[in-house]
């Protein structure tokens, strides 16, 4: 029996076959829809998808610089952009 929800109906007395039929058919559709292979597979390369982004090879100036500022928020940004694909 397919998961059906509007059993039990408002107001209706509980029925243990009705919620059972409910309970099973709903532990029936998740069991095939999450499954450990499904998971691995969905996350498998998951930590890959930021490859593309270079390191941002450079020292710290000692002085404060604008310049290299704009470069680390750049970086910066390109990181996350990356990370939303």
């Amino acid at each position: 029996m397919p998961f059906d929800p509007s059993q039990p109906a408002d107001h209706s007395p509980l029925e243990s076959v009705v919620m059972r039929d409910q309970l099973n058919a709903l532990n029936d559709d998740i069991q095939t829809r999450a499954t450990n292979a499904a998971l691995a597979s969905a996350i498998e390369n998951t930590s890959a998808n930021t490859n593309a982004v270079t390191t941002l090879d450079m020292n710290p100036e000692v002085d404060y610089d604008p310049n290299q500022l704009l470069l680390i928020i750049q970086k910066l940004n390109e990181l996350i952009l990356t990370a939303r694909r």
